[in-house]
């Protein structure tokens, strides 16, 4: 399974969304709006998921979710987008 996911930072990037691998274990653990730790550019991220399973084809290489941190309720979610669009964030 593959997700796609909005860093936590001040995203200077022209893509806003990435797409990470799910290993085994937090398959059924994670959903839109669960908080994750992932590796970018070498480094650690948070980043909030917003898109589960995402298809790729099999030759793109992606990192692994490195751990799941927290899983915000939908009010949760719903209120960073209204946040990230009010004041044109990520």
């Amino acid at each position: 399974m593959y997700i796609n996911v909005e860093l936590i930072y001040n995203n200077t990037y022209k893509f806003v969304q990435f797409t990470y691998k799910v290993p085994n274990e937090f398959i059924n653990k994670i959903s839109i709006g669960s908080i994750v730790e992932v590796i970018f550019r070498n480094k650690k991220y948070n980043a909030v998921v917003v898109q589960t399973n995402v298809e790729l084809s099999n030759d793109i290489k992606t990192n692994e979710v490195r751990k799941i941190l927290y899983n915000l309720s939908k009010k949760q979610y719903d209120f960073i987008k209204f946040l990230a669009i009010s004041n044109y964030l990520n």
